[in-house]
């Protein structure tokens, strides 16, 4: 992630502990989302809230395709919902 280009405006810094933070200007949350979930368990939404829980909408809704073997559903359901 560290070398990648996605904003003009993006910026990024490494952590102690080897983490890479990083802050993206962005008006629609549904093509960030697709770049967030390529990089599975190795990335963490901090924030905004609204995306953390879009990204988490999304998770929970693929957990219940694979769970319950098939589609449907709508993003950002609960499971067991």
């Amino acid at each position: 992630m560290a070398n990648g280009q996605w904003h003009p405006q993006q910026q990024g810094k490494c952590e102690t502990g080897g983490s890479y933070l990083l802050h993206i200007p962005y008006a629609d949350h549904r093509e960030l989302i697709m770049d967030i979930l390529k990089h599975g368990v190795h990335c963490e939404v901090l924030g905004p809230a609204s995306l953390r829980r879009a990204v988490a909408g999304e998770v929970r809704g693929m957990a219940r395709n694979i769970v319950e073997g098939g589609g449907g559903g709508s993003p950002g359901e609960p499971l067991g919902a």
